[in-house]
């Protein structure tokens, strides 16, 4: 059975993401099961999270139907303090919107990618080690043929 678009486009979301290397030690999971422990799960660096997420219909047309899909991109850093941690964010960002604005391999499956809502977040509780993190939720439009979800429009 081929893979449907959707799934190229978000497996083609999680190795744009992979190719990261502007900040060091990046790790992406994609649909982690288990939640983010700052103790322990950022100990070889910064983790990047991609959950599938939504999708709606966004045209019907005669020949092809636009989809938008609206996956989560989760960012976790570890810092020695709040200062150095969002200069770590703020490059990891960087990086992330750059991944996926020139992927080759991505932009031959997608319509277009926009970077989407950016939420960030700051974790300083008692006893922990400090994480700050952002959540994005990138919109990124593709075709399909009108009766086909697994065939690129003719």
């Amino acid at each position: 059975m081929p893979t449907a678009r959707r799934e190229l486009v978000l497996a083609a979301l999680a190795t744009a993401l992979a190719t990261i290397t502007g900040v060091a030690g990046v790790t992406v999971e994609r649909n982690r099961a288990a939640p983010v422990d700052g103790d322990n799960d950022l100990d070889a660096g910064p983790l990047l999270v991609l959950v599938d997420g939504d999708q709606v219909v966004g045209a019907e047309l005669a020949t092809f139907k636009l989809y938008r899909a609206t996956p989560t991109i989760d960012a976790y850093v570890q810092a020695a303090g709040a200062a150095a941690g969002s200069i770590t964010l703020e490059a990891l960002f960087a990086e992330v919107v750059t991944a996926l604005e020139t992927d080759a391999a991505l932009a031959a499956l997608i319509h277009r990618i926009r970077p989407g809502e950016l939420e960030p977040g700051l974790d300083l509780e008692a006893g922990h080690r400090a994480v700050v993190g952002f959540g994005l939720r990138p919109a990124v439009d593709y075709l399909t043929d009108r009766a086909d979800p697994y065939a690129a429009p003719a």
